[in-house]
């Protein structure tokens, strides 16, 4: 499973590798953090890249809690990396128990747009998984759809 989630990262960033926030999702497109501190939702009309910023941070700085709020806030946005990364770090572990059910759900969402990235994540995740788990991750799928699919964050964001 862990290959669908490694970094592809340039040599002289490998030995930080696991302190990027990132999983290889969209950070890039959404680091672009303004030095004065005017970056709000309001002001930049992106609160979905806005408040994933804020959970990439949060991840850099150990703040796994809040990081993950962060990305949940911005998946409500219907942005897709933050959902990625949310699977990533329950598939790792990072800062919260493994929950391969819970990888599942979030990393389903992520794909809901057929991006091969997320798709291909999506099946690395599923063929670690039982039939039980899978089950499982279905429930909670149908759970965090209703604020995070597609139909729904994505009329939020529009």
């Amino acid at each position: 499973m862990d290959g669908a989630f490694m970094q592809r990262a340039a040599p002289e960033r490998h030995a930080r590798q696991r302190d990027m926030p990132d999983y290889d999702s969209d950070y890039a497109a959404a680091s672009r953090w303004t030095d004065a501190g005017d970056s709000t939702p309001e002001a930049d009309a992106r609160p979905g890249e806005y408040y994933f910023r804020l959970g990439a941070h949060a991840f850099r700085t150990k703040n796994y809690t809040f990081a993950i709020q962060m990305y949940q806030v911005s998946a409500s946005w219907a942005y897709k990396p933050a959902e990625y990364n949310i699977a990533v770090m329950y598939a790792r572990g990072d800062g919260v128990p493994v929950d391969l059910p819970r990888a599942m759900a979030w990393i389903a969402l992520a794909a809901e747009r057929n991006e091969k990235h997320y798709v291909d994540a999506r099946e690395a995740v599923y063929a670690e998984m039982s039939k039980e788990q899978f089950e499982q991750a279905n429930g909670i799928w149908r759970e965090l759809k209703k604020t995070y699919g597609d139909d729904v964050a994505r009329r939020r964001a529009n």
